[in-house]
């Protein structure tokens, strides 16, 4: 983060420097790109301005997403037009620093939008694999109460005061059958034996109440 601060601040200070000299020249082979260069140095104040006027933080991260989006789009058309001008070569440096600061912007919208993407499959991965889990995930489910499955207790619409039970387990949404182990929690609850290991990978709760499990099914937490 240190490292972006410090980059993102090297382009404002050299952006300044560049927008100076070319109004100091009256060099305005390009005034859309100068226009453009102006707004994308006002974006800080833009952002504080956002974060001050606006209440809600969601509302104003989006505006300012909008805005910095809106320049690299308009930053990008101007840039593809220009490249024709007769002045592209007369003043490169000005050319050179658009096309570096537009690239910094495409780059550090790229990583914005990978990065929960990739965070997400990452985890996702990792609890499929098993390697992202909790303590509760090594307990043992056997010293859980395994329920025998019969048609007339598993119910659509289960009345649990006449002893009836849900017809599909709430983890996998799946109705229960003879094929899979039943167990049931403490907190008198019924799942698929391997629904419930899933799901005790990444939670120490019940799927239903949240009544910690922690205590029920680990000996030593007694």
């Amino acid at each position: 983060m240190s490292a972006y601060t410090f980059i993102y601040v090297y382009f404002w200070v050299c952006g300044a420097f560049v927008l100076a000299s070319a109004l100091h020249e009256g060099d305005h082979c390009s005034p859309e790109l100068l226009a453009w260069l102006a707004a994308a140095l006002l974006q800080p104040l833009f952002h504080g301005l956002v974060s001050v006027s606006v209440p809600e933080a969601m509302c104003s991260q989006c505006m300012s997403w909008l805005y910095s989006l809106g320049l690299v789009l308009t930053g990008c058309g101007w840039l593809l037009q220009s490249q024709g001008l007769p002045c592209h070569s007369k003043s490169p440096t000005f050319f050179i620093f658009i096309e570096a600061y537009l690239d910094f912007m495409v780059i550090t919208w790229m990583l914005m939008l990978a990065t929960p993407v990739v965070a997400f499959g990452v985890l996702n991965l990792g609890m499929r694999l098993g390697v992202l889990r909790i303590r509760s995930s090594e307990l043992d489910l056997r010293t859980l109460e395994a329920v025998d499955f019969k048609k007339e207790i598993f119910c659509e619409d289960a009345n649990a005061s006449e002893g009836q039970l849900p017809a599909e387990c709430c983890v996998c949404c799946e109705h229960f059958s003879a094929d899979k182990v039943i167990r049931r929690t403490p907190c008198k609850h019924v799942f698929h034996e391997a629904c419930l290991a899933r799901w005790l990978q990444v939670n120490d709760s019940c799927p239903v109440c949240r009544v910690s499990l922690q205590a029920a099914l680990d000996p030593e937490a007694k």
